[in-house]
């Protein structure tokens, strides 16, 4: 009898990893134990579910995603991934309406899990479970390792299952099924990387980064492997928003830019670094193969700007514009290659200590007809500062999450970098062409601190002339050393 998850041979299909898969297959090697490179998050359904129909969904969406259905193995010339055919699905359907808190039983459930170490030798490396929060509100949670898929890809499977558990409430059929071969990915990206744009790209970060400025942190400790991480979330009102969107369109940008720049400047007040790099993460897809099959493509670029101390946001902006536009003309050039190329990756040296990471994947999704709200749990690896800025366009206004390695900063640390930056925020939207250095980050209690806590050290002096304390000082110490001279001294 055959054990779901394998296959007979003549059934199956070797594939090498890509590049991006081999980054994540290594240091999971390194570090066999670190769930960090669990994602997760919980998508929020604004109505009844049918459990058993949406179990059917995900059947038939796991059986049509061939990055779900992988199963790795250690060949004498390396990791091979193996496609075989679908696994058995498990969806535990978990009641947690009667709780006081209903979301937050939830994800306590879904931390614990997301916590938990993967072996990469064991599929299947995805987890499902169905939450019941109340008649017309539920939470489907699903877990992957970074290895098997990335967020683009993710919100393809998220379609997709939207669409079969539709299908199957309104009784019709289920359109075919959109996703290109993982072969057809795998084979794109061997195809890049003996290719002359690839060689092309690698000159490009090359020429870029030769003379890169030394790693910028906000930590004042030394880097340290990251095994969980702190997050810090808050939104910027509604208003404010629309401000800032404002101010991107007369800068000829957008939210990327804005918020790019609007970092890069937040660092400069907070270091005085002028040369600095900001990671930037993309889908690292082009062509219609890799913008239409679940997979792990996605990469980090570094973004090198210039700041200089008159300078304003909207200045900033359009060199970021250019940076943008110019990286991503060689994205696909993976960051691991490039810290291979500069000799970085003996010590563990980084590129770049902040992130910034714009998520703007069409998460309009309707389960039969009901909407839906996505709450992330773990974007993945960190190893300094990440900032997340999700444009869902909802309306309480827009989330940006503070996410940071817990061996450089602690909570409260973490905690006061969030809200400075929002006090940052609202002072350059309010004002963008005010040169940066004329924009405060300390708020009142701190300047106060600054100016008059610390500089408190006024204290009473006896009324007395200079000779009358040194008579003093002689009644209390008469025999005290007071003068040398060469070899001489005098009490």
């Amino acid at each position: 009898m055959e054990t779901p998850g394998t296959c007979m041979p003549e059934r199956e299909t070797s594939l090498a990893l890509s590049a991006a898969q081999l980054g994540f297959w290594f240091a999971q090697k390194l570090d066999a134990t670190n769930p960090i490179y669990n994602e997760a998050h919980s998508i929020e359904i604004h109505g009844p579910v049918d459990a058993n129909l949406f179990k059917m969904a995900l059947v038939q969406a796991v059986g049509e995603t061939e990055a779900y259905r992988v199963r790795f193995v250690e060949e004498i010339d390396g990791p091979r991934q193996i496609i075989d055919p679908p696994p058995n699905v498990s969806v535990p359907l978990l009641d947690v309406s009667a709780e006081p808190d209903p979301q937050a039983a939830a994800e306590s459930w879904m931390k614990a899990d997301l916590a938990k170490p993967v072996d990469l030798m064991c599929s299947p490396l995805f987890s499902f479970a169905l939450f019941k929060a109340g008649p017309a509100r539920f939470f489907w949670y699903e877990r992957y390792h970074h290895i098997l898929v990335d967020g683009f890809g993710v919100a393809l499977f998220d379609r997709r299952v939207a669409e079969i558990y539709t299908a199957l409430v309104n009784k019709v059929p289920a359109s075919t099924s959109p996703f290109s071969s993982l072969s057809l990915l795998v084979e794109e990206d061997r195809s890049y990387r003996t290719s002359e744009r690839f060689a092309r790209d690698r000159q490009y970060w090359l020429e870029c980064l030769t003379d890169r400025p030394d790693t910028i942190s906000l930590s004042g400790k030394r880097p340290t492997d990251c095994r969980k991480f702190l997050r810090k979330t808050a939104y910027l009102p509604p208003a404010s928003v629309e401000a800032l969107r404002s101010i991107a369109r007369h800068a000829q940008g957008g939210l990327p830019q804005f918020m790019l720049a609007a970092t890069a400047l937040y660092l400069h007040r907070l270091t005085s670094a002028r040369d600095l790099v900001l990671g930037l993460p993309v889908t690292g897809r082009l062509g219609a193969v890799a913008r239409s099959t679940p997979g792990m493509l996605s990469n980090v670029l570094p973004l090198r700007l210039m700041v200089q101390p008159n300078a304003n946001l909207v200045e900033l902006m359009q060199q970021v514009t250019q940076q943008i536009r110019r990286g991503l003309l060689h994205q696909r050039y993976r960051t691991e290659d490039l810290r291979r190329d500069l000799g970085l990756l003996a010590d563990g040296e980084r590129l770049f200590g902040t992130s910034v990471n714009i998520i703007q994947y069409d998460y309009d999704l309707r389960f039969a007809g009901n909407g839906i709200t996505v709450h992330n749990l773990s974007h993945g690896p960190l190893h300094d500062l990440s900032m997340a800025v999700y444009d869902r366009r909802g309306t309480r206004g827009l989330r940006i999450d503070f996410d940071a390695n817990p061996g450089l900063y602690t909570d409260e640390e973490i905690g006061d970098l969030h809200q400075r930056f929002f006090r940052f925020l609202e002072a350059i939207i309010g004002n963008p062409a005010r040169p940066i250095s004329r924009v405060d980050v300390l708020v009142p209690k701190e300047r106060h601190q600054i100016l008059v806590d610390w500089n408190a050290t006024a204290c009473e002096v006896p009324p007395a002339t200079l000779p009358a304390l040194f008579e003093a000082q002689v009644k209390r110490s008469p025999q005290a050393t007071a003068l040398i001279f060469e070899e001489s001294a005098l009490s």
